[in-house]
């Protein structure tokens, strides 16, 4: 998998999560298995210190819950930090 490149600072995150449940109710996005931020409504957007990451390739995973804090849909997505 080739990795998308940002700077490794602050950032603002959000995603587009297709699930099908049909509400959703939270948005979380992890690196290294530890949450780092969570969002509660769409756009599903949150902000993400990158710094600490910074020249190293890392995975963030993005994981969506339905009204019950059911995980409903994951996905990782492999970012290069500068």
């Amino acid at each position: 998998m080739e990795a998308d490149s940002t700077k490794a600072a602050k950032q603002r995150v959000s995603a587009y999560v297709k699930s099908w449940s049909p509400m959703l109710a939270k948005v979380t996005y992890g690196i290294g298995g530890r949450t780092v931020a969570s969002a509660s409504s769409p756009p599903w957007t949150a902000s993400v210190d990158f710094a600490p990451y910074k020249g190293r390739a890392i995975d963030v995973a993005v994981q969506a819950y339905d009204g019950r804090g059911k995980l409903v849909t994951t996905r990782k997505v492999r970012v290069a930090m500068k």
